[in-house]
């Protein structure tokens, strides 16, 4: 797929994750994992939706979140260290 190759092209040392399940035949996400959209209405929204949904316990570790730069994660990862919140 080209998506494939371009990534290929671009990333080092990067790592692919499936997350569909061994018995799935035909795709799909993994019953393990749960998806969620939550629209936040502007950037500023994001890290505060991101907060509340810490200090609720509905994300508990491990959680994975998607970032559109390499920038944006590095300053999410910064201010979730801020909040004495264990990161990686």
């Amino acid at each position: 797929p080209a998506v494939q190759e371009l990534s290929d092209s671009i990333l080092r040392e990067a790592v692919r994750m499936d997350i569909q399940s061994a018995e799935s035949k035909i795709g799909g996400a993994n019953s393990d994992i749960t998806q969620e959209l939550l629209f936040c209405g502007k950037e500023e929204g994001k890290l505060l939706a991101v907060r509340q949904l810490v200090a609720r316990g509905e994300i508990r570790p491990p959680a994975l979140i998607f970032c559109q730069s390499q920038e944006r994660a590095q300053a999410l990862f910064s201010e979730l260290l801020y909040d004495n919140l264990h990161v990686d």
